[in-house]
């Protein structure tokens, strides 16, 4: 079994701070703090993440259709997928409450925190102590 390492956030990361992941080809930037509304509540002074695809990402697309190693229509979807952004909201104690994806200014996924049954504990890391 493995696990997959990502990091989502920073949270002593200030606000304009930047970093890249090259693993999975992304930038992430603390975009800064927000209220947010969900169906589960409205959480004041959410983090928000801005993550866009690195040009190296576009790039491989590209390179893989000019290779042949995929035909038009994947890779005109890969080519769309490889420009869209994902901006996520954390709350605090809480996690992620509200996602958006798609190309800038165009939300096409959104996903919403529905319900908080017992609040989270706010750790930094939770995946250190299932190691």
């Amino acid at each position: 079994m493995s696990v997959y390492d990502q990091v989502w956030v920073d949270e002593g990361a200030e606000v304009d701070s930047l970093w890249t992941d090259p693993t999975v080809g992304t930038e992430s930037l603390v975009a800064g703090y927000e209220s947010v509304t969900v169906p589960a509540g409205t959480y004041d002074d959410c983090l928000k993440m801005v993550i866009t695809p690195l040009p190296e990402l576009r790039d491989s697309v590209e390179a893989r259709y000019q290779r042949d190693e995929s035909d038009e229509q994947l890779y005109l979807q890969e080519k769309e997928a490889a420009s869209w952004q994902t901006v996520r909201w954390f709350a605090n104690g809480v996690g992620l409450v509200k996602e958006q994806i798609g190309p800038s200014g165009d939300a096409r996924i959104v996903r919403e925190l529905l319900a908080v049954d017992v609040k989270g504990t706010g750790q930094v890391d939770s995946l250190q102590q299932n190691r």
